[in-house]
């Protein structure tokens, strides 16, 4: 846990370190758009291939010691080779790296504890990545007003601390879990861990899987239903943040107000698994997930129309921010959720591999034409075109009467 407080501030310290280093060196949102495709095209292989390697190797330290010590040149490199060709290298690199660490992370979390308590565990594990973006936002708060570069200081810093601490507090265990349980968390992790480049957010398959009243009888139909609804929601995500950044320094508003506004983001997911540990009475993952189309969806239109409002453009899209992170949370709680209970003994691996290559297929697409649509029709109307894929997916999941009659309750 100590581990992945400094671990997190890097990793979330450094996606939106990237587009604001992006338009620092006088790029736009297009120059955005092409980082962050090049990013998810990388991260896709370099995702199977950690997996398959961590599998094999049966140690998970290495992996998490090699990922926190490479990154520490990468961002030296950053600060001593500014140009926009460069960020894209390095942040394609930065894919590799990073990606080296997530199945390692994952496995040794779901080996420490087997007990009752398990969703509750993982939820404190999901709030202390959360406190590690909340450090980097609240650092970069304060540092990005003078000189946006010193901020690489400040992550060189955490990166260091996550050196020392791995080193001296991470061991590898004897692993409680099955090796067929552990190749399929080593393909799926890389790919949640990397959803949210504002801010990062884990879900672990484990809790998924102890998660009680599954469904039952659910035919393939109905698995490719879903993940076609969660390919649109994931390239409405992503058309809206590739904009989002460049969308908020256009309109006259600083890099520390911008790393304020995503603070608001970190906390709000951070409040929604204070719920899930609190909760008493179950949840429904079927009602989350229309929850959390429509809260995004209205968080992206609070965004677009603050422009109209200028003198409370800082306040709305902090609003807006907050409930996109609340949303956020709660539909990659229960797509995940849904989605592990639809393949549970049914394929797993094949549908796995499908779901890891629509989140980063539609990434690649979102981030891409989002920069492409600012250029050629506005942000307003970019906006409009990623509530409409959020809504289409929310419209496909309903049609597929997707449902979890009964609530999941906390084990």
């Amino acid at each position: 846990m100590s581990t992945i407080i400094p671990i997190t501030t890097v990793s979330s310290g450094l996606s939106l370190f990237m587009p604001l280093f992006i338009l620092y060196l006088g790029g736009n949102v297009l120059d955005v758009g092409i980082a962050f495709a090049v990013y998810n095209l990388v991260s896709i292989p370099s995702s199977l291939f950690w997996g398959k390697i961590t599998d094999r190797y049966g140690r998970v330290k290495p992996f998490i010691m090699l990922s926190v010590i490479f990154t520490l040149p990468l961002l030296f490199a950053y600060h001593l080779f500014s140009s926009l060709t460069n960020a894209y290298f390095f942040y394609g690199i930065f894919a590799i790296i990073a990606t080296a660490s997530s199945p390692a992370i994952n496995i040794l979390i779901m080996g420490t504890k087997r007990s009752k308590t398990l969703p509750k565990y993982f939820s404190r594990y999901s709030i202390f990545s959360l406190l590690g973006s909340i450090l980097a936002y609240i650092f970069g708060y304060f540092v990005a007003t003078q000189d946006l570069t010193t901020y690489l200081f400040i992550l060189i810093f955490f990166n260091v601390a996550s050196i020392f601490l791995a080193y001296a507090l991470i061991k590898d265990q004897v692993r409680l879990i099955e090796m067929k349980k552990v190749k399929n968390v080593g393909k799926v992790f890389p790919i949640l861990n990397m959803l949210t480049n504002l801010p990062n957010l884990s879900i672990n398959i484990e809790t998924i899987k102890r998660i009680r009243n599954t469904i039952k009888n659910i035919q393939k139909h109905d698995v490719y239903m879903l993940l076609i609804a969660i390919a649109f929601f994931n390239l409405g995500f992503y058309i809206f943040n590739t904009a989002y950044v460049p969308y908020l320094n256009t309109n006259g508003l600083s890099f520390s107000n911008i790393f304020l506004i995503n603070l608001a983001n970190a906390i709000a997911q951070i409040l929604v698994f204070l719920y899930i540990i609190k909760i008493r009475k179950g949840i429904k993952p079927s009602r989350f997930y229309i929850t959390g189309i429509t809260y995004r969806s209205i968080s992206y239109i609070v965004a677009a129309i603050a422009i109209f409002i200028p003198v409370f453009f800082l306040s709305l899209n902090i609003i807006a921010y907050f409930i996109a992170g609340f949303s956020y949370a709660i539909w990659n709680l229960s797509s995940s959720i849904i989605l592990y209970e639809l393949v549970r003994g049914k394929d797993e691996g094949y549908f796995i591999g499908i779901w890891t290559s629509l989140l980063g297929g539609s990434a690649v697409v979102g981030a891409l034409i989002s920069g492409l649509f600012v250029i050629s029709v506005g942000y307003q109307m970019t906006f409009i075109i990623a509530v409409t894929a959020t809504i289409f997916s929310g419209v496909v999941f309903q049609g597929s009467k997707l449902k979890v009659n009964k609530s999941s309750k906390k084990e």
